[in-house]
């Protein structure tokens, strides 16, 4: 398999495909207040192993907001950064001990029930439609 700017195993047209397909989603994330990154994890399990596909995914969807984030700085409640980074840093340490602790089908499971819950669950659909309502 290939080697990529230095990450094994990825091609450049599998690189090119998640760079489209990340974009694509995060347009789609944007304009529907909910569902992008959902989209993006479950076509990356396609292409990585769960230890893989998490933390890509997490780094994705963190400069997929990050750019939104300064694209809509004005709308920002500049209060909540602090707390919410201090919560997030939190929460990715504490998050990882249990990631590396759960094999691979238990993790496996956690994400597949993740994606039947939030497609299925009508408020949590409404409750992105809602906030992004509210931010406009």
């Amino acid at each position: 398999m290939e080697n990529f700017l230095g990450v094994p195993n990825v091609s450049f047209t599998l690189t090119f495909a998640l760079v489209i397909a990340a974009t694509v989603t995060t347009f789609l994330g944007t304009v529907t207040g909910t569902a992008g990154g959902l989209l993006l994890l479950a076509g990356m399990t396609f292409f990585f192993p769960l230890p893989v596909l998490i933390p890509m995914h997490t780094m994705i969807q963190l400069g997929a907001g990050t750019s939104r984030m300064f694209m809509m700085w004005r709308y920002v409640k500049k209060n909540l950064i602090v707390p919410f980074a201090i919560g997030s840093v939190i929460g990715a340490f504490a998050g990882a001990q249990i990631f590396t602790t759960l094999p691979p089908e238990i993790l496996q499971g956690i994400l597949g029930l993740f994606i039947l819950v939030v497609l299925y669950t009508q408020s949590l659909a409404l409750a992105g439609r809602n906030a992004y309502d509210l931010a406009f």
